[in-house]
């Protein structure tokens, strides 16, 4: 199961016992992979409302195989109060709930996130990424490349690119800064070839 959508729909149920066919409802209507807020959007529709839907047998049969696992996994639990099934997330399920928002936290944005855009200053990059960082310092160097930056050395990329306010915000999340130089260079001089 991705850890999106696990996160997604523990989150959701963590707040509070949830009508099993209203959740039901919520996450086939939402989509795969749908936010938190969105199930809880679509969910509060449906509670609104109490209108029928046209639900494919395929869908439904998706979102009772999903709680199954969770069940079997003992992330959720399940009850049934005055006719109706009520699930809610267990202990073991706010367990893992904690560790999915860390790993969400710590999670590498795609390479393809940042615009690239042109820039009249020349800018040198220089990085120093400790070896138990490779994948951090390898998904930078694909960053560097997208946004058009050349390669020097490694660890040294120069370019006439900006550098993204969201690239500087994910460096920062990611704990990267404390490793990483931006120059800019307002006079050329023998960089002129280089560029």
């Amino acid at each position: 199961m991705r850890g999106t959508l696990l996160l997604s729909i523990l989150e959701q149920l963590a707040d509070s016992a949830i009508e099993f066919g209203n959740f039901a409802e919520a996450v086939i209507t939402s989509g795969y992979g749908a936010s938190r807020t969105r199930i809880a959007y679509n969910q509060e529709n449906i509670r609104r409302t109490r209108r029928q839907k046209n639900i494919s047998v395929v869908d439904e049969r998706r979102v009772y195989n999903l709680l199954y696992r969770l069940r079997k996994d003992g992330l959720v639990e399940e009850n049934v109060r005055n006719g109706s099934r009520l699930i809610k997330v267990s202990p073991k399920g706010l367990e893992w709930l904690k560790k999915l928002r860390i790993r969400k936290s710590h999670a590498l944005p795609s390479a393809v996130a940042y615009r690239p855009e042109k820039d009249q200053i020349i800018k040198i990059i220089l990085f120093d990424i400790p070896e138990r960082e490779r994948a951090r310092r390898n998904w930078l160097r694909e960053v560097l490349k997208r946004l058009g930056f050349r390669m020097l050395q490694e660890s040294v990329w120069i370019g006439k690119a900006k550098v993204p306010k969201e690239l500087l915000n994910d460096l920062f999340r990611l704990k990267l800064l404390p490793y990483i130089e931006i120059i800019g260079v307002t006079k050329q001089g023998s960089l002129r070839p280089i560029v």
